[in-house]
């Protein structure tokens, strides 16, 4: 079987790691998608997830702070 995941919440990648940790020793694909999020993209990295990026998360205040 084939599973997508998207993941929208930094919180929950630590979550997201363990599914797909489970899915994968089972035999399943998984494909993992998520915005592009300095947070989100921190919280994959540590848990040596890839995913690929869709669209953005706009912030006003992160106009100021790159």
């Amino acid at each position: 079987m084939h599973v997508w995941i998207d993941v929208d919440n930094p919180k929950h990648v630590p979550l997201v790691a363990q599914v797909i940790k489970e899915l994968k020793e089972r035999g399943h694909a998984v494909t993992l998608t998520a915005p592009r999020s300095k947070e989100i993209k921190k919280g994959l990295e540590a848990h040596e997830l890839k995913a690929r990026f869709i669209g953005f998360v706009f912030s006003f205040l992160g106009l100021f702070l790159h």
